[in-house]
């Protein structure tokens, strides 16, 4: 009895052992290929990189405007207003959580009392020498076609004896679609000489698949791949305990599964089967 008990522990465990490597598997494909998809997607996996830490140390917004294109290709300057600002920012959070992002940088000046009706534009060379740095950076003008949906938005900045200029760009993602889209946070130090600090970029979808991110996509297909990899192991696992022809491959006893280590012709001491002791030991009627 404690023999047959042992192998009923260790068929119970090897089955076990089984059925969670399938599931683990499914489970690492799965995320796998989310990852992959975000990343390659969006531009990340499970949320855009945070704002550099250096906006929140600015004390001042010296100006702020969005960039708009005249008729003649000129730039043109739009003055800030805030309650159409955060009205035009509230639809977009309405619509999905994760455009949130977007605006993170003018909520942030905002709830720090930077940001407000007293706010003045920028300067007519603030925003030419936003649209040079833009154009340095990301290869392409303020008046290319990419920017017509979307304005850029410039915000010049003082964090001590720092002066900064912040460039919120978008830029079309050329999906075949149109409803593709490249975010730009570009950070520049133009306290002397214009330098790119830090530069943060990832994609959103207007009309697309927008909010399918890391963990939707990670459940949509762990579950089918946890089915597809689990039932053939199930199968294989009940094959094991109920087939005769696979305990005597093993060497157990094809009856009670006893390890009889391939010594068949001396039968089995667990449940008697082809043992000469058992059918010397029974009486004859």
């Amino acid at each position: 009895m404690p023999g047959t008990l042992r192998n009923l522990f260790l068929r119970r465990w090897h089955a076990g052992i089984l059925l969670a490597a399938s599931v683990a598997l499914a489970l690492l494909i799965g995320t796998t290929l989310a990852a992959v998809f975000c990343k390659w997607y969006w531009g990340y996996i499970f949320s855009p990189r945070a704002m550099d830490p250096v906006i929140t140390t600015i004390t001042c917004v010296d100006g702020y405007s969005e960039l708009y294109v005249n008729v003649d290709g000129s730039l043109g300057v739009a003055a800030f207003e805030p309650q159409y600002d955060m009205t035009h920012r509230q639809t977009w959070y309405r619509q999905e959580p994760y455009y949130i992002p977007r605006f993170r940088i003018l909520d942030h000046l905002e709830s720090q009392g930077l940001l407000g009706p007293t706010t003045r534009c920028i300067t007519d060379e603030t925003a030419n020498a936003a649209a040079s740095l833009v154009q340095n950076t990301l290869g392409k003008k303020l008046t290319a076609p990419d920017f017509q949906r979307f304005s850029p938005k410039v915000i010049a900045c003082t964090a001590g004896d720092r002066k900064y200029i912040i460039i919120l760009a978008v830029l079309d993602a050329n999906s075949w679609d149109g409803d593709h889209f490249r975010h730009h946070e570009l950070l520049f130090d133009v306290t002397t000489q214009p330098r790119l600090l830090s530069r943060r970029a990832w994609q959103f979808d207007v009309a697309g698949i927008e909010g399918a991110e890391f963990s939707g996509i990670a459940i949509l297909l762990c579950v089918p791949l946890s089915m597809l990899f689990v039932l053939p192991t199930a199968v294989y696992v009940l094959y094991r305990r109920f087939s005769k022809g696979n305990r005597i491959a093993r060497g157990h006893c094809p009856r009670c599964d006893y390890d009889l280590c391939h010594q068949f012709q001396r039968g089995c001491s667990e449940c008697g089967w082809r043992d000469p002791r058992s059918r010397a030991a029974t009486p004859v009627p």
